[in-house]
């Protein structure tokens, strides 16, 4: 072999190498961290992340470690390919709970490890403190009743003294169409719908959605909405 060939074989040799330790999988999650604000006791909360694999490699999920049971995370897909996504859905139960909760889900794979962090003010008391009530506290699919458009009706009251601005933080839009007034004046009561747009009869639903206020804390409230919820579950405790 010449010299020059000898060269170039090297020189190829090297770049094989380099390309194989560049290539690698990478994991990302654009929004990896999500505050509910107030949510009541006793019902299920969920909130949806997208993870991205953006690498030259395959993404494998071995693992979503919640810490404890009353957090669940279901993915759509385990295996990403470069240049896909998924969805992760954490859902948490709110029961056993009375304050502020903090929770960490991390997600073990090829890549580095991530996490996803959500945070909630669980409500099991009245709380004078938070501008304004819904009524019902959460959505029992099961046993709601539809108005005549086919919506399910809930009430906001705003107990404050200044007008609220409304805001859809988060919502699972491809089940539910949510609306919301626009504003709602002190002291007046509004009315929000929740319209059902696909799910099964006999599915089992533990999803929520998420609202911002105008005040100047930006208080937010999650809903949850719940079907085939559990009896033992009452919506009175």
């Amino acid at each position: 072999m010449s010299k020059r060939n000898l060269v170039v074989s090297l020189l190829l040799v090297v770049l094989i190498a380099v390309g194989q330790t560049l290539a690698k999988p990478e994991l990302t999650i654009k929004t990896n961290q999500f505050d509910f604000g107030y949510a009541p006791y006793n019902a299920k909360i969920s909130h949806n992340f997208w993870l991205y694999s953006i690498g030259d490699e395959t993404v494998k999920i071995e693992k979503v470690i919640t810490g404890c049971g009353c957090t669940k995370a279901p993915l759509t897909k385990n295996i990403i390919p470069p240049g896909d996504s998924a969805l992760l859905e954490i859902i948490f139960n709110t029961n056993r709970y009375k304050s502020r909760v903090v929770k960490s889900p991390k997600i073990i794979s090829n890549a580095d490890e991530q996490e996803v962090i959500i945070e909630t003010n669980v409500l099991k008391e009245p709380n004078q403190s938070i501008p304004l009530t819904i009524e019902p506290s959460i959505i029992d699919l099961s046993s709601s009743e539809f108005n005549g458009s086919g919506e399910i009706d809930f009430l906001i009251k705003n107990i404050s003294n200044e007008t609220l601005i409304t805001s859809l933080i988060a919502s699972p839009n491809d089940l539910f169409e949510i609306k919301l007034p626009k504003k709602i004046a002190a002291g007046k009561t509004a009315k929000g719908s929740l319209k059902i747009k696909s799910i099964d009869p006999i599915d089992k639903i533990q999803k929520s959605f998420t609202l911002e206020l105008s005040d100047k804390n930006k208080t937010r409230l999650t809903i949850p909405i719940e079907k085939n919820r559990p009896k033992q579950l009452s919506l009175n405790k």
